[in-house]
């Protein structure tokens, strides 16, 4: 590289008015700072390092005619770039651009659909989450308005299709806007859950009751097995309830199992909150305690073994108070042998 003729030719830009006296002194500057004997690395990387700042490949007005790079793909993505609005940039950043296959025409036919990027790194993200041209003409059929560089992220990450929209609306579901559908992706709501939730008999679900049965994952199966197991007709916020809860089937029959056999969803709810497990009301209720005693035992933490004990001690059964008086004293059954 013959630095003085490129500094002279660097002199005479800035004298003709092509470049501005800032340009030509960034210009200058990375040629002092260049470096022919760095090697360039081998290894691939998705943002390419320099010895020097890259230079500025600068825009110009209608008046002068641009200096352009000579790959003729580099220069037709400058000029679509332009076009676009995006008027300063350096070869790293058109490098950076190729790597990720942000094309002239890619660029030209996003813009043309509406599309406008204002920096370089949204049209490398558009790029990245695969939002093509195509995608952007299927979604105008349903009249999303204003979507921005966000919003197209966000619908190809959480893979919001058209056919994924058009399901929906085919279900009655058309006042669903890119928040609310990238929502209902998220917590794995699909068009066939809507569908078997219907048909189940819930014809009425608003976007906030789908979102909470995703959320704790009451899907169309839990519901039919509590059907099987007797609990029909359950309101959207039991069937919530009972996943917060871990309620599941299993739970249901073991406790039938215990001998528990007519639970209400409040009691089978309340049971799971203090940690009743089936083997534990077994044991009560072969103690001789009923459903109210064994849960108020539970909430102290007073074991099967424990009221055996107080048994043997005292020759009968103590009462829930007397149990739970002595638990709170500490009394443990050894200590009531000691001399």
């Amino acid at each position: 590289m013959d630095l003085g003729k490129e500094r002279m030719l660097v002199l005479t830009m800035i004298s003709e008015g092509k470049i501005t006296a800032g340009e030509g002194e960034q210009l200058l500057r990375a040629m002092d700072n260049f470096d022919p004997e760095v090697p360039e690395s081998d290894e691939e990387v998705l943002e390419p390092r320099f010895v020097s700042p890259s230079p500025v490949i600068p825009f110009y007005g209608h008046s002068h005619k641009p200096t352009v790079p000579e790959n003729p793909d580099t220069a037709a993505l400058t000029v679509a770039l332009q076009a676009a609005g995006i008027e300063r940039l350096t070869r790293s950043d058109l490098q950076e651009l190729q790597i990720h296959q942000v094309t002239a025409e890619y660029v030209r036919e996003m813009y043309a659909l509406g599309v406008t990027p204002h920096t370089l790194s949204q049209w490398i993200e558009l790029r990245i989450h695969d939002v093509t041209p195509y995608f952007m003409r299927e979604l105008r059929q349903f009249d999303l308005a204003d979507l921005d560089v966000n919003d197209l992220v966000e619908l190809s990450i959480h893979d919001i299709r058209p056919q994924y929209i058009a399901a929906f609306r085919e279900l009655g579901l058309t006042g669903l806007g890119v928040d609310d559908l990238v929502e209902l992706g998220i917590h794995n709501i699909s068009p066939h859950f809507v569908a078997e939730m219907r048909r189940l008999g819930f014809t009425d679900l608003a976007k906030d009751d789908l979102v909470e049965l995703g959320i704790h994952n009451i899907s169309p199966g839990f519901i039919k097995e509590m059907h099987e197991l007797g609990y029909t007709n359950l309101p959207i916020d039991v069937l919530v309830e009972f996943g917060i809860h871990n309620v599941s089937g299993r739970y249901i029959q073991e406790m039938r199992t215990a001998g528990l056999t007519e639970l209400s969803p409040d009691e089978l709810v309340e049971l799971r909150i203090h940690n009743i497990k089936p083997r534990y009301a077994r044991e009560m209720i072969d103690e001789g305690l009923e459903l109210d005693e064994l849960l108020e035992l539970g909430i102290h933490n007073i074991s099967p073994r424990f009221v055996r004990e107080m048994v043997q001690r005292y020759g009968h059964r103590l009462t829930v108070e007397q149990l739970i008086n002595l638990r709170n004293h500490f009394i443990e059954p050894e200590t009531l042998y000691e001399e």
